[in-house]
């Protein structure tokens, strides 16, 4: 009864710890990639509607001067035009899969203008995606600035 006990226990834990390591080269690590293009194509093309469906109703967007929206106080900044962006370049993207939970990091270089003058920001980002209702969404955005 021991042995069976500790067997079972033992294939618990296995399994917990399994969920818990990033899952490498699967489809769903080039599916969250297309997800983060799409990201950078809706917000350089000034695509709110498409921002509306991307963001989770819980979405915390934390920017790179420290300041905090929701998705409704980000999605009504965006649409003013107030700041608008031109381009976002990211390289040393990484993504880690834990079940329904993806954590993408990277250096981008942003472009916008803001209130009509020219901006360009050097930066960290990390995105956290869930998967809710069957499919996923941004749930966290943090930039910070380097340098």
């Amino acid at each position: 009864m021991k042995r069976t006990l500790w067997i079972v226990g033992l294939l618990m834990s296995v399994a917990l710890i399994a969920q818990a390591v990033p899952q490498k080269g699967s489809g769903l690590e080039q599916a969250v990639l297309k997800l983060e293009q799409e990201w950078v194509d809706a917000l350089t093309k000034a695509d709110a509607a498409k921002l509306e469906t991307f963001y989770a109703d819980t979405l915390v967007y934390t920017h790179s001067d420290g300041r905090v929206d929701d998705k409704t106080k980000y999605l009504t900044n965006f649409k003013t035009g107030t700041t608008k962006y031109v381009s976002i370049d990211r390289d040393d993207v990484k993504v880690n899969l834990y079940g329904d939970t993806a954590i993408v990091t990277c250096h981008a270089i942003i472009k916008l203008k803001t209130n009509g003058a020219d901006r360009t920001v050097d930066a960290r980002m990390i995105h956290v995606y869930s998967k809710l209702k069957g499919r996923w969404q941004m749930v966290a955005h943090q930039t910070t600035k380097v340098g």
